[in-house]
């Protein structure tokens, strides 16, 4: 897979606060585009989709395992919520799913 399929969404956890950027994550369906999470900061971070609801193959990534993989064939384009919990701290962010990219 080449760098450009990749959509990086750094995320800095503080010990009172999450935040990511980007906040809405556009990726491409049809092109193969992935997310990786680049962590920085906290403890036993995890980024999880409600079970059921992932566009992706996982529906839970703990701290290591910050690769999406590509979207399902069978996932929906547009807004998927998900969520980044680390100290009791919880945020949620979107990713974009578009079918001709952004």
């Amino acid at each position: 897979m080449s760098d450009c399929s990749v959509k990086v969404v750094k995320v800095q956890v503080s010990h009172c606060h999450i935040s990511v950027d980007p906040p809405v994550a556009h990726i491409n369906r049809l092109r193969g585009e992935t997310i990786r999470w680049e962590v920085e900061g906290g403890d036993r971070v995890s980024i999880f989709f409600a079970a059921g609801r992932s566009p992706f193959r996982n529906h839970v990534f703990h701290c290591g395992e910050f690769e999406s993989g590509t979207v399902l064939p069978s996932a929906d384009f547009g807004a998927h919520k998900y969520s980044i919990e680390s100290n009791g701290l919880l945020l949620d962010p979107i990713i974009m799913i578009e079918p001709t990219g952004h």
